[in-house]
């Protein structure tokens, strides 16, 4: 059990129909469901993906950044590491500009002074914010 963090690909620039029948699309969250023959295009509908870590990764990610930030980056302790292993959830594309602040601000506050672990997590998470934003769809959580 652990993070995974998934940007899906945007429908206007795959290389088949989104429309076809054996693909469905989740408006809120984007991510591509692909069933039957069109399930031969299972690695082109994800654009990025992160493992951010396992439970234990996540809480002690959730320690430090609460350490260093403390309630300064909202989205990040109550929507990414508020919990080691959460599914079906998603940071919508009209929060990536503030997550991208949030980011900053802890990658600033920390600077010289973050674990390994920390390190990753911030620069994951900021290319999972650049390529939501590139794809204009959400950072979702499976």
């Amino acid at each position: 059990m652990g993070l995974d963090a998934y940007v899906y690909r945007n429908p206007a620039s795959l290389s088949f129909d989104p429309s076809s029948p054996g693909v469905s699309i989740d408006p809120e969250t984007g991510l591509i469901d692909l069933e039957g023959d069109m399930y031969r295009f299972e690695q082109e509908v994800v654009a990025l993906h992160h493992r951010l870590g396992n439970v234990a990764a996540i809480s002690q990610l959730r320690s430090e950044i609460l350490a260093i930030a403390q309630e300064q980056v909202p989205i990040l302790t109550e929507r990414v590491v508020y919990e080691g292993a959460h599914c079906g959830d998603y940071i919508p594309l009209s929060q990536m500009e503030l997550l991208g602040r949030e980011l900053r601000l802890l990658a600033e506050a920390s600077d010289g002074n973050r674990s390994r672990l920390l390190e990753v997590f911030i620069s994951e998470m900021t290319e999972l914010v650049s390529v939501a934003s590139a794809e204009k769809n959400p950072i979702y959580f499976g």
